[in-house]
């Protein structure tokens, strides 16, 4: 059973798009998302979360203030994303019955939908380090080499020996900053790039690792 309250037929109205507008048996119809909500136009989803409907996939998919993707198909029921090696979450949006997927991040849905980007800042930043806190309060928009201080400064990023690149012990680090000789003959004699030998003589990588050797 389909229910359309009259609240929401007005609201309807008064964005001037078209009154198909469903809520659903058992859930409150002034708090239902609506179908056909403009993108870019908020609206209460489920909840009493804020919704907003997916620009490119209006009356089809809509993405919540707290990360859900919610599904017309499916009765604007949330969608089971999926995660992506690097601990993403993603889910795969069609725009018709033949379309193929149109993948997208969750992260970047919410950010696009809620959070305000004037300086066109490319990645969006998780403020608790948690990829799986989609939430727009845990959400930033940030360049890359913000997002990557960020993930450094909160130990998101390990760094110096604790990396899974690393090759060197802090030992050795510490031999490397203080040996002579050009980063391309150290980067050869301890078998790493000159970039590895650069960062340790400029104190960029194993700042923690050589204070306690040094010590």
């Amino acid at each position: 059973m389909k229910v359309v309250s009259k609240k929401i037929r007005e609201s309807a109205r008064g964005q001037d798009c078209t009154v198909r507008l469903i809520g659903i048996c058992n859930f409150n119809p002034e708090t239902t998302v609506l179908a056909h909500l403009p993108c870019g136009q908020k609206g209460m989803g489920m909840k009493g979360f804020d919704t907003v409907a997916i620009h490119g996939f209006e009356g089809l998919y809509a993405i919540t203030s707290d990360g859900q993707v919610l599904s017309a198909k499916k009765g604007w029921k949330p969608l089971r994303p999926g995660i992506k090696p690097g601990g993403y979450q993603f889910v795969g949006l069609y725009s018709g019955q033949k379309a193929k997927p149109s993948y997208r991040m969750i992260h970047r849905l919410v950010a696009e939908a809620f959070i305000p980007n004037p300086e066109s800042k490319d990645e969006v930043n998780h403020l608790d380090g948690n990829k799986l806190n989609n939430q727009a309060a845990n959400l930033e928009w940030s360049t890359r080499s913000e997002n990557a201080a960020h993930g450094f400064a909160n130990g998101l990023i390990p760094s110096g020996a604790s990396s899974y690149q690393s090759k060197l012990s802090p030992a050795q680090a510490l031999e490397v900053l203080s040996a002579e000789g050009s980063y391309k003959t150290l980067a050869a004699e301890y078998g790493v790039s000159a970039q590895t030998i650069c960062n340790i003589k400029r104190g960029k990588t194993y700042k923690l690792e050589l204070a306690e050797v040094s010590k």
